[in-house]
């Protein structure tokens, strides 16, 4: 046990060491690569310059030579001295001279260039040469320049004699300009320099315009290469490479590798001392017991306990017991006592005197005396027991209020019916036929509720078909939603469903949302009054869809419309949605509530089918 004290303080120590050895080698590698990054920011601005430059002095190149042409005369050209004389004092590659039949009178060199299709004086480039045309009387001339001429005026910017004094005045090892073809302008010793081709990072860096990082080997040692984009017009896009001398940067990663071993090696030490110190100056003595169970001493501590103690001894035979002990001897007897301490595996609780207990048995092991003892707590439990069966009468109680109050709710519905129709009749003052039927089926209904009411205590559930009770919810409200005018449509699935839930209850689910949408259609001003009740098959589910176009519920409220003696009517009692809400999902099903954005109520019911 010691032994992983130690373990488990040196591990948390040096795994502090170790984050603290990477958090600083990570800083330094980010110092190091900004600060590489901020110099090649600034060699890239630099290198923008310079293309702008070179790009002036190229303009003024050509303006220049196109002042010299036009300066010369036919004679002069015509003239085999002359012409060589000015070939060598204006660096002129070669001059060709066409009669006006496209004859080629003059030519030094064979340039493989189609020439009869310039027809005027022009300037352009062509297969690495500057071609400035002039149209005499007689004659067309070309004069050709090399670009290496053009190179040669590029030298007055002094460009590698730039990039020499960046390198020199830096931990630069190389800079490059590169494009896919080739390098454009370097510094350094490049023998060794990859293409863009044959390197992927290389070729990932053309692809953006962000500065890129790699740690390489140059000339055997190991350098950090940044890279970026460098576009100097829409055609002309370049790599730009720069090569930093990292020694300076692994010279402090190898310090902090030292100063990482060294502290590391220090907290292994300093723990192991600080052990070796405190088991020495320390070190618990070893109490010689004369015997382990001093009974003075236990039996004061056992009586302060305020529940039973025994130990038994490897034979069973007690020992030792506290004064509440003597109640459970008295109770029981030893060798009852001993039944049980043996069968403990099985069973833990007992009824002892009229009193319930639970037994908790431990195992103690005397390792210099090879001894084993078993020590027995008895727990009552007898009151705990009674204050659970309280609240679970109580609860048995809330739960039957909450179902009386259901069962009067769902009464309430067919007395409503009978005395609506009562009401016609009275009012008609004549007997009419239909409603004397509706008077008698509600009857029917209401014996059969009282029968489903004892059929419910007994959980006894019926296989009822949805088809039949949705066709007779609908009959019985016909008349009503007529007089409302209201719009009813009625859509039941071709085969006939059936879902394992006692008919009433589902008919006063319905009911109650039909009569729900009722009133909030009589209470709306709209043109067309539509109500919906829709009966699909949905896999393994019946649903039921009752839809209207009356006043809408409140986006705020519609979280609480299933709570129970929730209402926003003036005269509701809460009840209704909460009952068909329990209902529904004490058959295993659910009923949910949406608004459509054009502003319809969907109630929609999901049963369990029979199949």
């Amino acid at each position: 046990m010691k032994r992983y004290i130690i373990l488990f303080t040196i591990l948390p120590l040096l795994l502090l060491n170790y984050f603290m050895y990477k958090n600083i080698t990570k800083n330094i590698s980010s110092v190091f690569i900004d600060e590489s990054v901020i110099i090649s920011q600034t060699l890239d601005e630099t290198s923008s310059s310079i293309f702008r430059l070179l790009e002036i002095n190229e303009q003024l190149y050509i303006e220049d030579r196109m002042q010299i042409v036009y300066s010369f005369s036919i004679n002069a050209l015509l003239n085999a001295y002359s012409r060589a004389d000015l070939m060598i004092r204006f660096d002129i590659d070669d001059i060709v001279i066409f009669h006006n039949n496209n004859e080629i009178i003059k030519s030094v060199k064979n340039y493989n260039i189609n020439y009869s299709i310039v027809k005027s004086d022009s300037v352009f480039m062509n297969k690495g040469c500057l071609i400035i045309v002039r149209n005499y009387s007689s004659y067309r001339v070309f004069f050709i320049f090399r670009m290496s001429n053009i190179t040669s005026e590029r030298d007055t910017l002094n460009f590698r004699s730039f990039l020499k004094k960046i390198r020199d005045k830096t931990s630069i090892k190389y800079f490059i300009l590169q494009d896919e073809k080739g390098i454009i302008a370097a510094t350094g010793n490049i023998s060794k320099i990859s293409t863009i081709e044959s390197d992927t990072f290389l070729k990932k860096s053309l692809l953006d315009n962000e500065f890129h990082h790699r740690f390489i080997v140059f000339n055997g040692s190991q350098s950090l290469e940044v890279t970026k984009r460098v576009e100097h017009n829409i055609e002309e896009i370049y790599l730009m490479r720069i090569c930093y001398d990292t020694k300076d940067y692994f010279v402090s990663i190898r310090k902090v590798n030292i100063v990482f071993l060294i502290s590391s090696f220090l907290i292994v030490i300093i723990i192991c001392l600080l052990y070796l110190i405190i088991i020495g100056s320390g070190k618990l003595k070893k109490i010689e017991y004369e015997n382990v169970f001093n009974k003075e001493i236990i039996i004061n501590l056992f009586n302060n306990i305020n529940s039973p103690v025994i130990i038994f001894n490897d034979k069973l035979n007690i020992i030792l017991r506290n004064y509440k002990a003597d109640n459970i001897l008295q109770g029981l007897g030893e060798n009852r006592l001993k039944n049980i301490i043996k069968e403990i595996s099985n069973k833990k609780e007992y009824k002892i005197n009229n009193r319930i207990f639970d037994i908790l048995l431990s195992d103690i092991i005397i390792k210099e005396e090879n001894k084993r003892y078993k020590l027995a707590m008895f727990i009552d439990q007898t009151d705990q027991l009674k204050i659970r069966a309280l609240e679970e009468e109580l609860r048995s109680n809330k739960q039957m209020e909450a179902f009386v109050s259901e069962f009067a709710h769902q009464v309430k519905n067919p007395l409503n019916a009978i005395s609506m129709s009562i009401q016609r009749i009275v009012q008609k003052n004549e007997i009419d036929k239909n409603l004397i039927k509706i008077i008698d089926d509600e009857i029917v209904i209401l014996n059969s509720k009282v029968s489903n009411f004892l059929l419910n205590i007994r959980n006894k559930r019926k296989v009822s078909c949805i088809n039949d009770i949705i066709a007779d919810v609908c009959k019985l409200y016909s008349t009503e939603i007529a007089e409302n005018n209201i719009i009813l449509t009625c859509y039941l699935s071709d085969n006939p469903l059936y879902s394992r839930i006692e008919r009433d209850e589902l008919s006063d689910a319905i009911k109650n949302l039909i009569k729900n949408a009722i009133e909030a259609l009589s209470n709306c001003i709209k043109k067309e009054k539509k109500l919906d009740i829709k009966l699909t098959e949905k896999g393994k589910h019946a649903e039921i869809t009752v839809t209207d176009n009356g006043i809408a519920i409140d986006e705020n409220k519609i979280g609480h419309i299933f709570d129970k003696f929730y209402s926003s009517k003036e005269n509701g009692t809460g009840i209704g949605l909460y009952t068909v809400k329990r209902v529904i999902e004490s058959y295993g099903g659910n009923i949910d509530v949406k608004i459509t954005d054009s502003g319809l109520k969907l109630f929609i019911i999901r049963l369990n089918l029979v199949i």
